[in-house]
């Protein structure tokens, strides 16, 4: 009976276009498992058709499959197979999918017309590859047809990234890039690049899209104009000047760089709608530049020497001590509650509770961490990587909104708890016990304030860049330590990988070559004789991300002060768990400051915060704000270049996600203020505060996955009601110092590897299985920021938040009436659009609105 109802509620969310909240009622229909083949065929159909209303093709085109493989007789699953591939633009397979269907049913009247619609935009894309680019047609690689548009551009823009990638490469790196252009010189190698990149214009231009570098001449622009062409507009009073042509503008807020048809920064959400939030970009450097190496490590033996691996035990203490807590860090939070870590604080025999219901009903004389442990069905002791990895496998399986109990869901969530928190207690005493015997040695006053730090770096080479000229520009260095998470491939793979652009390149130039081969055995043959090249390459790229992720490769004199932790970027899932991670480091220094991992920063930047942070007026303030841009400089030593205008920006809400999460952007005050301006709004990647701030009020949720927008409103919401409050500095003192247009983040990974290098674009997020868990822990962090936020999800259940939750210093509607954030209703109050300030006090007013 539940299907049927689900079933219908989500008919009628259907009907009513709630077509997010349709797909919803699909998917938990499908997970009641009731009825036979036929209501499960059903059930996808409709689930691809409101995935197509929404306009998530790839979803569409999954739920499609799954309706042809419980029903391949049944004519509704190739139609909504070949609507999702139309919506992919990807004619030419939607096509065959029509035929398919043809066979089944001849006299099909939908079938027939939307077959002829396909094939009319077929024969004209052959049409304009034809009489445009006057080419054989056997050169052009035999997905090309089927490729969306997103795809064709990217593909475009590393095209276009190659060919200035072979200008500035050694001699060394030109004799591997030979090996796929034999017997060709360097300018030869650029011509076999340029007529790739004008074959993606070409069906770009054919589709109506317009190419990120301007339609090729004799290319007349199509007449289906692309929504984001109100940028054209707002530049036209630029473009009319005698300026160069230009594919990418940047952020006047944040300094980052995007395509400009982008209509949103990527880095801060701000609306780029209108000509005065962005500026064109002449000078985006090419992607990929050197990296120092150190050339005396080897790759597997960097991360085994110069740091605690974050995915290791590291639980020897935990063995021998039962994971005794440190008398030294005082009172925690209210334990009046009676959870699991309140217990562990509590108890005074040595590793031993006298707790029996205590994750369902354990032995009186049991270790609780044992219980713990017992709970998730692991060996005591188990590294991180797979205690996380168990612990989403449970909470998929017993989450309430996947028809598990609420009670037995919330001991698994306090058993991870216990296991992660005992693991930070251990590990910060360690790092205190060091930190302290440091300053005895030294001499160092215990009055004087030390800063932690914090910073998470995703493969990124400037990290390291990053961590060094921070160091170089305080003025107090001894009182500086950086804590940092490296999540980068730290082992070796076995396989040939989708992971490293210079790898990729290769890999695409193996394809077009496989194409034209006709005989299938030859060309399985040519791609196994390629792979060792692909996989020396890659060994190649791998080395150079390893050495730029330790604090080896930092001067000598630098070295000390950096605490490190290495984790695979296969197993990073969200910045709230990186974060969660990063607290093991701290050693009880008394200030925290986070960052981003591309900054610079001005001279004396250590003793300007803290200026900056005493003439807040509260005893617990917290500064945060957004990075302006800086230009990039080479000469570590030297401080941040200041832009010209550098009156700091203030955090305001710009709108919500699709998911109802509210984003932020920055935007400039009108002058400069002459006290710290308050903000009801926090950025983790600015924000500097007293120790007690996150590492006791307010601890990162590692419960908070995959979650792409949400981190920022849940903690301001938790640093709001637990008495926290934030401040918006008169100065700006580090900057955003983005080098390269692209910069690799989880969610954009491609990971077909191994027998699927070449398997189909779409299935480059994982295996079937793999996408389902990522995509519930990211609907269930969702969920669980909008609970948070008093605004819960009607289809969601309500869990317990424990430690994770809000405090009792202030009340959750205080924080909502003053920031003017009604998640409820979806809207956002004039003040929250101008960050709690008067309209007059932003330099460009209120931000345009952000579409849901």
């Amino acid at each position: 009976m539940e299907t049927k109802s689900c079933k219908r509620r989500g008919m009628e969310a259907f009907r009513a276009k709630r077509f997010e909240e349709a797909c919803q009622w699909f998917e938990r229909a499908l997970r009641a498992k009731e009825g036979g083949e036929s209501q499960t065929a059903a059930l996808y159909s409709n689930l691809a058709a409101a995935n197509c209303a929404r306009q998530d093709y790839k979803a569409a085109l999954r739920a499609s499959e799954r309706c042809i493989r419980e029903r391949p007789d049944w004519i509704k699953g190739y139609y909504r197979r070949a609507e999702a591939l139309v919506g992919l633009q990807e004619f030419e397979k939607a096509e065959r999918a029509l035929l398919s269907a043809l066979e089944l049913d001849p006299e099909e009247p939908g079938i027939r017309e939307m077959l002829a619609q396909v094939t009319q935009q077929n024969d004209r894309i052959e049409g304009a590859r034809s009489t445009k680019i006057p080419q054989k047609h056997d050169t052009l690689p035999y997905w090309s047809k089927s490729q969306s548009v997103h795809e064709l551009t990217q593909e475009l823009q590393n095209l276009t990234n190659a060919i200035g990638a072979i200008e500035i490469a050694t001699e060394g790196e030109l004799n591997v890039l030979s090996k796929s252009f034999p017997g060709k010189s360097v300018e030869e190698m650029k011509a076999s690049l340029r007529a790739q990149a004008n074959e993606k214009r070409a069906l770009l231009a054919s589709r109506g899209s317009p190419d990120p570098a301007g339609p090729p001449p004799g290319i007349a622009s199509s007449p289906h104009t692309d929504p984001t062409d109100t940028i054209d507009s707002a530049l036209k009073p630029e473009r009319s000047s005698n300026l160069p042509p230009f594919q990418k503008i940047r952020c006047k807020v944040c300094g980052n760089i995007v395509h400009r048809h982008m209509k949103v920064c990527t880095s801060c959400c701000l609306p780029l709608t209108d000509s005065k939030f962005f500026e064109p970009c002449f000078d985006v450097p090419i992607a990929g530049g050197e990296v120092p190496i150190y050339q005396q490590s080897k790759p597997r033996e960097i991360a085994a020497r110069s740091g605690q691996d974050a995915l290791g035990p590291n639980l020897s203490k935990l063995r021998r001590e039962a994971c005794q807590p440190p008398q030294s860090r005082g009172k925690g939070r209210d334990e009046s509650k009676g959870s699991a870590l309140s217990k562990l604080r509590k108890r005074k025999t040595h590793g031993v509770t006298k707790q029996t219901t205590l994750f369902g009903g354990v032995g009186k004389e049991d270790n609780i961490l044992t219980a713990a442990y017992t709970r998730l069905g692991l060996p005591s002791a188990t590294g991180q990587a797979t205690l996380r990895k168990r612990y989403f496998e449970l909470h998929m399986e017993e989450h309430p909104d996947k028809g598990g109990e609420a009670e037995d869901h919330a001991s698994l969530c306090e058993a991870y708890n216990c296991i992660s928190q005992a693991s930070i207690l251990e590990s910060q005493n360690m790092h205190k016990q060091d930190a302290d015997a440091e300053c005895r040695a030294q001499g160092s006053s215990s009055a004087s304030a030390r800063i932690f730090v914090a910073m998470v770096c995703y493969r990124d080479s400037e990290g390291i860049r990053t961590i060094e000229h921070l160091l170089r520009m305080a003025s107090h260095k001894d009182r500086v330590t950086v804590g940092v998470l490296w999540q980068y491939a730290n082992t070796e793979f076995q396989d040939v990988t989708r992971y490293f652009t210079e790898v990729n390149i290769l890999t695409a130039e193996i394809e077009n070559r496989a194409v034209n081969i006709p005989d299938e055995g030859e060309r399985q043959k040519y791609l196994e004789t390629c792979l060792p090249q692909q996989l020396k390459l890659q060994q190649r790229e791998q080395a150079k991300e390893i050495a730029s992720h330790t604090r080896k490769s930092l001067p000598d004199d630098l070295q000390a002060h950096v605490r490190e932790m290495h984790m695979n970027f296969l197993d990073a899932d969200g910045s709230a768990y990186s974060h969660h991670l990063l607290e093991q480091l701290w050693g009880g220094e008394e200030f925290i400051f986070l960052i981003d991992s591309r900054v610079r920063f001005v001279k004396g930047w250590d003793v300007l915060l803290m200026e900056e942070h005493s003439c807040c007026p509260s005893s617990k303030s917290i500064l945060t704000g957004t990075c302006l841009y800086s230009k990039p400089q080479e000469d570590l030593g030297t401080a941040a270049e200041e832009p010209a205008d550098n009156r700091p920006p203030v955090i305001t809400a710009v709108g919500f996600s699709r998911g109802g999460v509210p984003i932020f952007s920055g935007q400039r005050l009108k002058e400069v203020p002459q006290q710290p301006k308050p903000t009801f709004f926090w950025n983790p990647s600015f924000s500097f505060s007293k120790a007690e701030a996150l590492m006791k009020d307010v601890r990162y949720d590692p419960h908070m996955a995959h979650l792409d927008h949400g981190e920022d409103i849940s903690m301001a919401v938790r640093f709001f009601t637990h008495g926290w409050d934030c401040f918006c500095p008169r100065r700006n003192v580090c900057f955003s110092s983005d080098s390269t247009p692209y910069r690799k983040n989880l969610w954009d990974e491609d990971h077909r590897s191994g027998y699927r290098l070449y398997a189909e674009p779409y299935e480059s997020s994982g295996t079937e299985q793999e996408q389902d868990l990522k995509s519930f822990q990211r609907l269930s962090s969702r969920r669980r920021v909008l609970q948070l936020l008093g605004a819960p999800d009607s289809d969601a259940s309500q869990i317990d938040l424990g430690i994770h939750g809000v405090g009792e210093s202030r009340s959750l509607e205080s924080f909502l009436s003053g920031s003017g954030v009604d998640c409820k209703a979806g809207e956002l109050h004039p003040h929250a659009r101008c960050g709690g300030l008067p309209a007059h006090a932003l330099a460009f007013g209120p931000p345009p609105k952000c579409d849901r």
